[in-house]
């Protein structure tokens, strides 16, 4: 091209170049839904937006009628109710984070308490739909979930149907699934079903919930139906159930784990059937399951099964799984009880597990088949450590030799020096023992111990502090 056709189109190039940049500075913004952060105090009002520290919403609800999934909703100190009862209807992905202080600025859930508080007039938290929200930093009390209209007598603390929930770091405390006067109940603290994907449930505490308060009741810290769901490092402490499951009861479920939960002082109360059974845990048709690091101890059932009940039918309802390196200890003793109770098509494998005083330590009923193998047998009656009408298989038992807990008077199964426990573990090592233990100390001295403690390594730690003193 010539120079001065290249003049003669300069103009026309520009000219074209400035449509070009104007239809895209004046283009329609395609909507995008980006995350935000909602604020809730007991000073806000529901007539604010909630989208500051400075105009905070009143109620949790307002918040959460607010948000749209991906968002954060933060929570300052105090005690939340609702006119409905129901503290929190959940029907979206959100973070619903409490412990926050009054300006918003600094965050700890022991610090600055948080309650939802349903005050007996219906569940406390709701999550329904495929849904994966965290709930996160709460005092969760005074639910009832007997007058709910949407599955009554279900989930008195928290009730999740259909979605996978984040629930960690809070206090479930004094709620109860039903109190009328026909058999019914199901999960006084929490409840959770038809879990659309692996559930969790961490660093929480269960505490003194009811599955029911007059009648036979399933379930009363957790009941869980249908999901694969994760328990990790919780504390399940003096929950109630007249049927089954004192702490934890668990229908239809694959793919289970708990791990370095303190299961403690549950119990079934007689109902007027007299079917109780599974003081701490009260599993059936589920399966596998894995319970790895577990302290089970003075949870009681009347009829079978005080720390473990396992129960299966035929196929597909059989129940199945296995247990490493948990401490069961003093579980329905006084009442000829058991430690783990096993029957009907169920099967289990045990490896590296103390069990304590019992009348009876492993029992397998008809149709069921139990394995152990480096089990510590301490203080059950005389030849009672594995008995039953099922298939029994032990090896490597260490029997005669007290565990040597620290304090188990005041709780504290952490075993000392001289522990036979120490090093006694299955020599295949770290699998099958976890690679940590309930406290998550690492199992690093040779052969794993037996229990759900791992004992420090002194060489270990020395040669730590030299890499820190380097």
């Amino acid at each position: 091209m010539t120079g001065n056709r290249w003049k003669e189109a300069l103009p026309l190039c520009f000219g074209l170049f400035l449509a070009l940049t104007w239809v895209w500075a004046c283009r329609p913004l395609m909507a995008s839904a980006s995350p935000d952060t909602l604020y809730v105090s007991p000073d806000g009002d529901d007539d604010y937006p909630c989208n500051s520290y400075a105009n905070p919403c009143r109620t949790i609800q307002r918040a959460l009628n607010m948000s749209v999934s991906g968002d954060e909703i933060r929570v300052s100190a105090g005690i939340y109710t609702h006119t409905s009862g129901t503290v929190a209807v959940i029907n979206n992905t959100v973070e619903l984070l409490g412990g926050w202080n009054s300006s918003f600025t600094t965050r700890d859930p022991a610090v600055y308490l948080t309650v939802m508080d349903a005050q007996r007039r219906g569940r406390v938290v709701e999550i329904s739909g495929s849904y994966s929200p965290v709930l996160d930093g709460f005092t969760i009390t005074g639910g009832n979930a007997h007058i709910e209209t949407n599955h009554p007598g279900v989930g008195g603390g928290i009730y999740s149907y259909g979605g996978s929930p984040t629930i960690q770091n809070n206090v479930i405390t004094n709620n109860v699934a039903y109190s009328g006067s026909t058999p019914w109940g199901h999960g006084g603290g929490i409840y959770i079903s038809n879990a659309s994907a692996a559930a969790v449930i961490e660093d929480n505490r269960v505490i003194s919930n009811a599955a029911s308060t007059t009648y036979p009741g399933l379930g009363g810290g957790l009941s869980i139906y249908n999901s694969s769901l994760k328990l990790l490092h919780n504390e399940i402490i003096q929950n109630v159930a007249g049927r089954g499951g004192g702490g934890i009861y668990v229908n239809d479920s694959d793919g289970l784990l708990l791990d370095a939960n303190l299961i403690l002082s549950n119990t079934i109360v007689v109902s007027p059937s007299l079917d109780s059974y599974g003081g701490g845990i009260y599993m059936e048709y589920t399966g596998p399951f894995t319970m790895t690091n577990n302290i089970i101890a003075h949870n009681d059932a009347p009829i079978q099964g005080g720390a473990v009940y396992v129960y299966g039918s035929n196929n597909p309802y059989n129940s199945f799984g296995v247990l490493i390196n948990n401490t069961l200890v003093d579980n329905n003793f006084n009442n000829t009880g058991e430690g783990i109770y096993i029957i009907g098509k169920s099967s289990l494998s045990l490896a590296n597990n103390i069990v304590v005083n019992h009348a009876y330590g492993l029992v397998a009923g008809s149709n069921s088949e139990l394995s152990t193998r480096y089990t510590l047998f301490w203080g059950n009656d005389q030849d009672h450590d594995t008995v039953g009408s099922g298939v029994i298989t032990s090896t490597a038992e260490i029997t005669g030799s007290d565990p040597l807990f620290v304090n188990p008077a005041a709780r504290d199964y952490h075993i000392m020096i001289d522990s036979p426990a120490r090093n006694a573990g299955d020599p295949a090592g770290i699998p099958p023992a976890p690679l940590t233990d309930i406290d998550g100390d690492i199992r690093v001295c040779g052969r794993p111990d037996i229990g759900a403690d791992e004992y420090y390594c002194p060489h270990y730690d020395i040669f730590l502090s030299l890499v820190r003193k380097n």
